[in-house]
């Protein structure tokens, strides 16, 4: 895990979050009183590979929730959630902010909100919700 004084939006961020929510966990024990520990303890479809996804990953997925063309380099804008363009009517993104594994400082972590598309530095105890997210 790397401080980002900004949302560190590019193509290496893909697939970073699995190993960002390693580290978080093996940093904090497991347990389900923290984000990227409820992201790995996550069972949908039977499979055990979920992870926290990083400011990157967010994005891209803001992105395809709102039917708006994927870029990993411009953040989340336009479009509408829960669009029918890529598949994502049935997604069940909710208008809120989304914690990601991707770190600000030692007190904060960066987030996505969903219902503006921007990306947002706050406490690592802010209440956002979590999408956990698998590589496949």
């Amino acid at each position: 895990i790397s401080n980002e004084s900004t949302a560190y939006n590019n193509l290496l961020g893909v697939g970073l979050g699995y190993k960002n929510s390693l580290a978080i966990v093996t940093q904090n024990s497991a347990g389900l009183t923290y984000a990227a520990g409820i992201a790995r303890a996550y069972l949908g479809g039977s499979k055990s590979d979920w992870y926290l996804p990083t400011t990157t990953e967010l994005n891209l997925l803001c992105q395809w929730a709102r039917g708006v063309a994927p870029s990993a380099t411009t953040v989340c804008s336009g479009g509408s959630l829960n669009a029918s363009i890529y598949g994502a009517s049935s997604a069940g993104f909710v208008a809120g902010n989304y914690h990601s594994s991707s770190e600000g400082n030692a007190l904060d972590a960066w987030g996505q909100s969903l219902d503006t598309g921007s990306q947002l530095n706050g406490s690592k105890g802010n209440l956002y919700y979590i999408r956990p997210i698998r590589a496949f």
